[in-house]
């Protein structure tokens, strides 16, 4: 019974400087908590989706050989996304839109351990055959800091459908 005191007080031990070591490297090196840590999804987001204007339903699909991709509707027509990103390379998503037969794919490229977060509008225009990307992306920095960049991308439209990218390497 007492060496069974010993091992439960040197976990609880074990437990405490853990939960410590996490804490102070949130506090006081933020590059350690973001990559070693950081217990969320790496890449999240909102996406928003128009055509000709106008706000229309759309479903979020992973990508064939991609990561888990959880989504849910948010209260304004759009959708909340997230992925683990994890490793370094390339994630993403598409999107089938109402009214459009082709599959729109978003992708971020993560090139270390970084968090990225995005809102981001989809526009497409059926006459001129082309999508617009516009929205705002943050992505942590080597001292773990947010730092914004503003995106606004244009592609055509193909039969095999679109690729945009969020982030790019």
């Amino acid at each position: 019974m007492e060496k069974l005191k010993k091992i439960m007080i040197a976990l609880g031990i074990c437990l405490l400087l853990a939960l410590l070591l996490g804490s102070c490297s949130y506090l006081f090196a933020r590059p350690l908590y973001y990559r070693l840590f950081y217990p969320w999804d790496r890449v999240t987001g909102t996406v928003q989706v128009e055509v000709h204007g106008e706000s229309v339903p759309f479903t979020v699909e992973k990508l064939d050989g991609g990561d888990s991709v959880g989504a849910r509707k948010d209260g304004s027509g759009g959708a909340r996304v997230s992925m683990r990103g994890r490793d370094y390379g390339r994630y993403g998503f598409q999107l089938r839109i109402d009214g459009v037969e082709q599959p729109v794919r978003l992708t971020v490229h993560k090139w270390n351990w970084q968090v990225v977060k995005f809102d981001v509008r989809v526009s497409v225009d059926r006459e001129k055959g082309s999508i617009t990307l516009t929205g705002t992306v943050w992505e942590t920095d080597d001292q773990g800091q947010f730092r914004e960049k503003t995106i606004n991308e244009k592609v055509s439209l193909t039969e095999d459908g679109a690729w945009l990218a969020i982030t790019s390497v």
